[in-house]
């Protein structure tokens, strides 16, 4: 409970926060504040939730898994 109130004050503050130029500021800068937003909210739901995502290593094994073993095969075959 205490994540939760914790990034609820952080994001309200955040929000007051660029509330008060949002207008001055220009489109590029918008949306650099929009993807920055959008990251920092993805990133509390997973401190938050804690899901079980797949991490760096499972994703390079699954992304180049078959091709390393195809290539340790090759190596050890001609050995």
């Amino acid at each position: 409970m205490d994540k939760y109130v914790f990034l609820l004050l952080l994001f309200a503050f955040w929000a007051l926060a660029e509330m008060r130029d949002w207008k001055k500021r220009g489109r590029r800068i918008k949306l650099a504040r929009l993807a920055l937003a959008l990251t920092a909210v993805y990133l509390s739901l997973v401190f938050c939730l804690q899901p079980d995502l797949p991490g760096y290593g499972e994703l390079l094994k699954w992304a180049y898994g078959p091709a390393a073993r195809t290539v340790v095969q090759w190596f050890g075959a001609s050995s």
